[in-house]
């Protein structure tokens, strides 16, 4: 955690304390939801005379863009209390997608929840594809972030003129785990054609390139009963939400329209046997002679082959020659078609 601050800040005896979801004792009810949810907020944050927040804004692929409020919402809730924000009545919405505020209920939960323990002030920033800033924002919660999101939307959106066969790209620097990688996986699903194929690589820097506990056995689940089963299993009176099934809810909502068999994910970190639960084929067979291979050149390697794979089967599909596009921005861009499609 310190490796997020100046030193300066750990020398000057600052106190630092990270947001826990689980401590009830840390948290207090501050109201309900237009929906009947109550609200538990971290209680340091509430009762402290002056609240400030920071935040990047980038595309979220069903906030549709991070930032502002979303540092309240999910930032300093309980999981209980991202049941509205998460759950999946808010996914099922085709409006929670990326770049998409207007009319987009996560977006709205997390507005409303920000709102009942407002900010005193925010310092947000747009980044470039590099990570270095590329605008700051400072100032009143809604304000600044509207000033933040209007910034983002001038350079995030990659105008298509059609759809594509295959689509690779990259988890950027936010894809360090499958977790996060998903959003790569979500835009890339934005410019692939229906019946087209995904190609997605990422370099898995956390200690669990995969996820969590929660997240793996939500991942089993769905790889057991299928997509649809698993929308009915959680909409069910009887399931009990729970950490990262918003996560898991997106990648069944990705395989109505991108299904498993056309789906190539690789992360050189990932051990090969938890492949068998990631929605995406089976990376072993594209993985031949590796040995004594550098990761970029394991990376590489599968790349190319499953573009040839991908290309091969399209191209059998529709008798004619592929379409390939590469998105080099990764999750930070959004491919759009027009204005009315997908303006928000």
């Amino acid at each position: 955690m310190w490796s997020l601050f100046d030193e300066r800040v750990r020398q000057a005896g600052v106190r630092v304390y990270s947001h826990d979801a689980t401590d009830e004792h840390g948290l207090t009810c501050v109201g309900r939801t237009a929906l009947g949810s109550e609200v538990f907020i971290n209680r340091r944050y509430v009762e402290a005379d002056l609240r400030i927040l920071t935040g990047l804004v980038e595309p979220h692929l069903v906030a549709g863009v991070s930032g502002g409020r979303k540092s309240v919402c999910p930032g300093l809730l309980n999981v209980k209390s991202v049941r509205d924000f998460h759950g999946p009545r808010t996914l099922a919405n085709d409006r929670a997608a990326s770049l998409v505020l207007e009319g987009n209920p996560c977006h709205e939960i997390s507005l409303e929840i920000g709102r009942m323990a407002k900010a005193d002030f925010i310092l947000n920033v747009t980044k470039r594809q590099d990570g270095r800033v590329a605008g700051v924002f400072a100032g009143d919660m809604e304000d600044a972030h509207v000033a933040a999101v209007n910034h983002l939307q001038s350079f995030a959106r990659i105008p298509l003129k059609q759809e594509y066969d295959v689509v690779v790209t990259h988890g950027g620097l936010v894809g360090v785990n499958h977790y996060q990688a998903q959003k790569a996986v979500d835009i890339a699903a934005k410019a692939v054609r229906k019946g087209g194929y995904a190609i997605v690589f990422a370099d898995t820097t956390e200690p669990d390139p995969v996820g969590t506990e929660s997240y793996r056995s939500l991942l089993s689940l769905l790889a057991g009963i299928g997509p649809d089963a698993f929308v009915q299993a959680i909409q069910s009176k009887d399931w009990e939400f729970v950490q990262d099934q918003w996560s898991v809810h997106v990648w069944a909502r990705l395989l109505r329209t991108l299904p498993r068999e056309h789906q190539f994910y690789f992360s050189p970190q990932t051990a090969l046997e938890d492949y068998r639960i990631l929605p995406s084929i089976d990376p072993r067979p594209l993985l031949t002679n590796q040995a004594g291979l550098r990761q970029e050149e394991r990376v590489a390697q599968f790349v190319s082959a499953a573009i040839a794979q991908a290309c091969a089967e399209s191209e059998a599909a529709t008798g004619r020659r592929a379409t390939v596009a590469y998105l080099a921005d990764g999750p930070d861009s959004i491919p759009m078609f027009s204005e009315s499609r997908w303006a928000g």
